[in-house]
């Protein structure tokens, strides 16, 4: 339940042009997998640069067929159509390798951070049970997690030679790959004390991919960082984005991400011009960038994971003056950006709007009785489009509670998602998000659920009862 707090809220008179109309028809018009568009620009420009790291360069053409070797390797070792496999992955290129491996040969892929403490990474694996286990690290965790999968390690080096020379010479090609079939699998924290599953297909990343290119005149001259967190969905924005439209993805070293100065100076080396981060990574990012105008290549910065204040926009706009800013919103339910603000002046605002839905998407502010709040009503952001993600693994109870029909036609298939989140629908027709409807907190962009800490600390010896409050510290 939610409620205008005491005061009531003042009502803007209703205007039924700004708010979207729930019950028009909304397309789905993807019909290949994600990697069909990476493929065609192998094709089309082998010697294009794919990947820019500290471990080298790799073309388009080398990663078309390192990827296909990999594809084949699993075939090999009988991972079929449909099975999980984990990827114990850092940043670098071999988690690209991995990932393109994994879908090309049909499969469904999750990835498992190497910085994760051990036994969080267990509970992922046996919740999964992976058919297969490709390492990315050289590390004890690979062994360890790998103990419980049916086919064992493959490890993959991060080097195009060695990877080249370690994987047999036979490729995986032409596996019919539907775009309904799921991609991948990502964990968020859970209510109940265990990370929640949830499950996604190639199309809502396909036609994400194709919108942001579009609307954001992205090309293949971009180059974009990889600044995402390696275990949670934005990151397929920074691989697959660029790789559907033949641009270089920069990988920093982990190292370089956590230290101003180092990631600024980095990214101005790079020549970077388009940045997924969260508003956090972007006060990282403005604190090193101390002197005006030294990201003079940066045109794009694509918020998302958290509230954007104008205060991190205003310091970043004059590090990148050429620069422009998004403000985009999803969840892990909504795979990728779902709704979109660009912030083309930096008013003194405690948080932007999250704005409007992308193509084929609406952001609907739904009253107590299912049906649209009035301008400035209080609501529950529900995200309607034909884009949402499966679900969650092996819990079919909390996915029909979160993923719903469309009260405003009752058509099957026509599904909203509900996303906790509370906001109003603004004169201007955006969405301005207003708090979250249970406990529910975001920490540097990640979603975590008190239950679940309470869980783990009242699973130690001696400890009875616990309680967990978030606590906003001075530096935020």
């Amino acid at each position: 339940m939610f409620h205008a707090p005491p005061g009531g809220v003042p009502k803007a008179p209703t205007r039924d042009d700004v708010r979207p109309d729930p019950t028009i028809a909304l397309a789905r018009r993807v019909s290949e997998p994600i990697f069909a568009a990476f493929l065609q620009r192998a094709q089309s420009s082998p010697d294009a640069l794919a990947l820019s790291s500290a471990e080298g360069t790799c073309t388009y053409q080398q990663l078309s067929i390192i990827s296909g070797r990999l594809a084949g390797a699993l075939a090999t070792r009988g991972v079929r159509r449909g099975d999980v496999v984990c990827i114990v992955a850092d940043r670098g290129p071999a988690m690209v390798y991995a990932m393109l491996g994994v879908l090309r040969a049909g499969a469904t892929f999750f990835v498992a951070d190497a910085a994760y403490p051990a036994s969080r990474l267990l509970q992922c694996v046996e919740r999964l049970k992976p058919a297969l286990l490709i390492s990315c690290v050289d590390a004890p965790l690979a062994d360890e997690l790998g103990a419980v999968v049916r086919a064992g390690v493959l490890r993959v080096p991060a080097s195009v030679d060695a990877a080249l020379a370690m994987l047999p010479s036979d490729e995986l090609i032409g596996v019919n790959v539907d775009p309904e079939h799921t991609a991948y699998v990502t964990f968020t924290s859970g209510s109940t004390g265990a990370p929640k599953a949830i499950a996604a297909s190639h199309a809502p990343l396909v036609h994400f991919a194709r919108w942001h290119a579009e609307t954001h005149s992205l090309d293949h001259r971009d180059r974009f960082s990889l600044l995402s967190g390696l275990s949670h969905d934005p990151v397929l924005r920074d691989i697959f984005v660029p790789l559907s439209i033949g641009a270089t993805i920069c990988i920093p070293t982990q190292a370089t991400i956590f230290d101003a100065n180092l990631l600024s100076r980095w990214l101005r080396e790079q020549r970077v011009t388009a940045c997924h981060l969260t508003p956090a990574m972007g006060e990282i990012i403005a604190e090193g960038a101390v002197d005006n105008a030294s990201l003079d290549a940066l045109r794009w910065f694509f918020f998302g994971g958290d509230a954007l204040s104008s205060s991190i926009s205003r310091r970043l706009r004059a590090a990148a003056p050429h620069s422009q800013q998004v403000n985009f919103y999803g969840a892990t339910e909504t795979p990728q950006a779902m709704g979109f603000f660009p912030v083309d002046r930096a008013d003194d605002v405690a948080a932007f709007p999250i704005g409007r839905g992308i193509s084929d998407v609406q952001l609907l502010v739904v009253n107590d009785a299912h049906g649209l709040c009035d301008i400035g009503e209080l609501g529950e952001v529900w995200v309607r489009t034909p884009y949402l993600s499966q679900g969650y693994v092996g819990d079919e109870d909390e996915t029909r509670r979160r993923f719903v029909k469309n009260p405003f036609t009752g058509a099957a298939g026509d599904l909203c998602y509900r996303t906790g989140d509370l906001g109003r629908c603004l004169p201007t027709g955006d969405v301005a998000l207003a708090g979250r409807s249970d406990h529910q907190v975001k920490i540097r962009g990640f979603r975590v659920e008190p239950a679940e800490i309470v869980s783990g600390i009242e699973r130690i010896a001696g400890v009875a009862r616990a309680a967990v409050v978030p606590r906003e510290t001075r530096s935020g």
